[in-house]
């Protein structure tokens, strides 16, 4: 076994994962990514996985009654008045209550405003402000990718084969990177014709993409 294990056979083992590894990486071929958006979050970036956008309306209805006194008057404009003229009726229509009533429609189906006016003697008596309005509503929710962490991972390892059942033990720990490389280091012993014998293991991987 211990003539296998020189310089050169470690070399050629060595460029054999290499070119194994990236074999591997065009096997599997890059994927076309989309530009993925990001947004700040207490100084932290945050990728957005998902937007979701709901609109919906929320129904006010209020009302205003106003009595003439309170409503601005502006300006009183005088005309002439004929000689020959029906007193009777002129009193009349003078001391007689007038409704007017009017509704204005809102852009975008947001509901609408009506306006009722008493008028009498000449001024506005009373107004009535009936607004029913359609408030819209716009809530967006986004969906964030929880941000890659460093992990480090700690735990125990044991070796069996079928000559001496118990081949080794140890203990180690795995680092994970940001970007998903790992790192580990494993120390033990190894049962070797009954004569445990202290073994290091160090290692790195890379984190190969599959296609779905």
């Amino acid at each position: 076994m211990k003539k296998f294990l020189n310089v050169k056979n470690i070399i050629i083992a060595i460029l054999c994962i290499v070119l194994l590894f990236n074999y591997l990486k065009g096997c599997v071929g890059k994927k076309e990514e989309k530009p993925t958006e990001t947004i700040k979050i207490d100084g932290k970036k945050y990728e957005v996985i998902k937007k979701e956008i709901d609109t919906f309306y929320l129904e006010k209805t209020k009302v205003v009654k106003k009595p003439g006194k309170d409503i601005y008057h502006d300006t009183t404009i005088y005309v002439s008045v004929p000689q020959n003229v029906d007193t009777a009726k002129i009193l009349s229509q003078y001391y007689a209550k007038n409704v007017y009533k009017d509704t204005l429609k809102l852009d975008d189906s947001l509901g609408f405003v009506s306006v009722i006016d008493t008028i009498k003697e000449n001024t506005i008596h009373y107004r009535t402000f009936n607004a029913k309005v359609r408030e819209k509503i716009v809530e967006q929710k986004i969906y964030l990718k929880e941000p890659p962490k460093r992990q480090l991972y700690f735990g125990f390892e044991g070796t069996f084969d079928k000559a001496e059942v118990f081949r080794g033990v140890g203990t180690g720990v795995v680092y994970k990177t940001k970007s998903d490389k790992l790192y580990k280091a494993n120390i033990g012993v190894l049962n070797l014709q009954n004569d445990l014998s202290p073994y290091l293991n160090v290692g790195m991987y890379w984190k190969i993409k599959l296609k779905k």
